[in-house]
C-alpha cells in the first residue's frame, strides 16, 4: 500500500517529523550520544571477559567501567541542551532527583557510609536519564549495529558456554571474577557449572540468550535490505540461540526465555485475525518445537540436570520455582512488619556492592532476595513505592504503545524489544544485580527508541526509515 504523501512546505506534521528523525541525527551531540550508547553496550558484553580472564586484579574497578560513559552522555546532553521535556522525561528527572536527594537524607538519618550511599543511588537511579536520551535520540542504525553485534557474537558464545559446560568447575575457563576467581563457581549438578559465557555471572548470560532470540526474530521479520545477518547465517544463528540457552544450567535462563516468548505470543494473539500475526505465531511455535526437539535429544543431559536441580530445590525449600520467583509480589509490604524503618534502611544496603563495603554491619541486615520487598526495605514505603510505580508506568507505556503500533502496522519490533525487558524492568533485581541493572535500563531505552521510530509511522502515516517496516 502506498504511503500517504505530504507536502513538505505546507504540512507542519511532516516538517516536525522530518526534523525529529533526520535533522537530529546529523547533530554532533546526537552523533556523540549514539557512539556512547554503543560503547556502553560493548562494555556490557565484554566486562565479564575482562574481570574473569584478562585483568581480574581490576575486577572491582571494571564493575563500574560503563558508568563514566553514562556520565559523559549526560554532559553531552547538558552541553547541547538535548534533554527532552515531554511528560515521561519530566517524571524520569523527578525520580532521578528524588532518589539522589533521598539517598543522602537516609545516609544522615541512618549513619551510612557515603560510599554505600553513592553506590545505592547508582543502583537505583543512575541510568534513568540515559533511558530518556535513548528514547529521544537513539538512531535505527545504532539499533541495527547492536543487533549485528549480538547476532555475530551468538556463535562464539555458544562455543564458549559448551566448553564451560563440559569442563570441570576448577578449569580456567570457568573461573569467577577477581583474583580469587577459582572459588565461588556455581554448579548445577554432577560437577557441571552454571555457565556464564562472556559475562561475569550466569545472570548476564541469561539476558544474552534473550537478546539472541529477540534479534533472531527481529531479523526474520525485517525486509531483505534491512536484515541483520546474511541468509546463510540465519539458521546457524538460530542453533546458536538454542545452544546458548540449553547448556546454561540455569533455571532462570530458561524461565526468562520462556517469558519472552510468552509475552510476545500473548500480546500478538490479540490481533490473531491479521495474516502477519499468524505468521509470527507460526514462527514462534515452529521455533519452539525445534528447540524442544534439540533439548530432548542433543541436550538431554542438560535437561535432566535442570530437572534434578529443580526437584532438589523444591524438597529443600518446600516451594517450587514459580512460587519462589513470584514470592516478592505477596511480600512487598512485609518489611513494614519485620522491623525495617518506614523510611528505609538506605539505598544499596541490601545489595552485593553495599555488603562489600560493610553494610551488613550497619543497621538492620536486609535479607530479601526478591526485588519488591527489598526495595521497600531499602527505600521505604513512600520513595520505594514511588520507584516501583515509576517502573510499572514505563512498562505500561511500552506495552500500550507497542500494541498500538502492531495493531496499525502489523509491526512487531517494538513489542519484541518490550518483551525482552518487561519482566526485568517490572520485577527483576534491577537495583541489586549488576547485569540486571544495565540490561534492564539500557534495553528499556532501546524499546523506547523503537516506539519512537515506528510510532512516527503510526502517528503521521509515513515511513521513517527505508525498509524498516514489515
Amino acid at each position: 500500500m502506498q504511503n500517504a504523501q505530504f507536502d513538505q512546505n505546507t504540512n507542519t506534521l511532516f516538517t516536525r517529523t522530518q526534523h525529529n528523525l533526520y535533522a537530529n541525527e546529523e547533530h554532533v551531540g546526537v552523533q556523540t550520544l549514539n557512539r556512547l550508547f554503543l560503547y556502553v553496550l560493548i562494555l556490557f558484553l565484554l566486562e565479564g571477559t575482562l574481570r574473569k580472564w584478562l585483568v581480574p586484579s581490576l575486577s572491582n574497578v571494571l564493575f563500574f567501567s560503563k558508568d563514566p560513559f553514562v556520565l559523559y552522555a549526560y554532559w553531552i546532553a547538558f552541553r547541547y541542551g538535548l534533554f527532552p521535556k515531554d511528560w515521561l522525561s519530566r517524571i524520569s528527572y523527578i525520580v532521578f532527583l528524588v532518589l539522589f536527594v533521598y539517598s543522602f537524607i537516609q545516609a544522615f538519618l541512618n549513619d551510612i557510609n557515603p560510599i554505600i550511599t553513592l553506590i545505592g543511588f547508582r543502583n537505583y537511579g543512575l541510568l534513568i536519564p540515559l533511558v530518556i536520551l535513548m528514547k529521544e535520540y537513539m538512531s535505527w542504525q545504532t539499533i541495527r549495529t547492536i543487533g549485528k553485534i549480538i547476532s555475530w557474537l551468538a556463535v562464539p558464545s555458544a562455543i564458549l558456554v559448551y566448553m564451560q559446560y563440559v569442563s570441570p568447575a576448577s578449569a580456567f575457563i570457568n573461573r569467577n571474577v577477581g583474583v580469587g576467581g577459582e572459588s565461588g563457581v556455581f554448579v548445577v549438578g554432577e560437577g557441571v557449572v552454571r555457565t556464564s559465557g562472556f559475562f561475569s555471572f550466569n545472570m548476564g548470560h541469561a539476558y544474552f540468550c534473550i537478546l539472541c532470540f529477540m534479534f533472531f526474530m527481529i531479523n526474520s521479520f525485517l525486509p531483505q535490505e534491512e536484515k541483520l545477518v546474511p541468509k546463510w547465517y540465519t539458521w546457524i544463528f538460530f542453533l546458536a540461540c538454542i545452544a546458548n540457552s540449553a547448556v546454561s544450567g540455569s533455571r532462570a535462563n530458561w524461565a526468562h526465555v520462556a517469558m519472552f516468548f510468552s509475552f510476545f505470543l500473548c500480546t500478538t494473539m490479540v490481533f490473531v485475525n491479521k495474516v502477519k500475526t499468524m505468521k509470527s505465531v507460526v514462527y514462534v511455535i515452529m521455533g519452539g518445537l525445534v528447540g524442544l526437539l534439540l533439548l530432548t535429544t542433543v541436550f538431554e543431559r542438560s535437561l535432566d540436570l535442570i530437572a534434578a536441580r529443580q526437584k532438589g530445590a523444591e524438597e529443600n525449600a518446600n516451594e517450587n520455582f514459580a512460587e519462589r520467583a513470584l514470592a516478592g509480589f505477596g511480600k512487598v509490604f512485609e518489611p513494614l512488619t519485620k522491623g525495617y524503618k518506614i523510611y528505609g534502611e538506605g539505598l544499596g544496603m541490601g545489595s552485593s556492592s553495599g555488603k562489600f563495603f560493610g553494610s551488613a554491619s550497619m543497621g538492620k541486615k536486609i535479607t530479601y532476595e526478591s526485588e519488591w520487598p527489598r526495595v521497600i526495605s531499602e527505600a521505604g514505603i513512600v520513595v520505594g513505592g514511588f520507584f516501583l510505580l515509576f517502573r510499572l508506568t514505563m512498562i505500561s507505556y511500552l506495552i500500550r504503545s507497542g500494541m498500538k503500533i502492531y495493531s496499525k502496522t502489523s509491526n512487531a519490533i517494538p513489542l519484541l524489544f518490550t518483551g525482552a525487558i518487561f519482566w526485568t524492568l517490572m520485577y527483576a533485581q534491577i537495583s541489586f544485580n549488576g547485569a540486571s541493572f544495565y540490561y534492564g535500563w539500557f534495553f528499556s531505552g532501546i524499546a523506547f527508541a523503537s516506539v519512537r521510530i515506528y510510532g512516527e509511522h503510526v502517528l503521521h502515516k509515513r515511513d521513517v526509515s527505508k525498509g524498516m517496516l514489515l
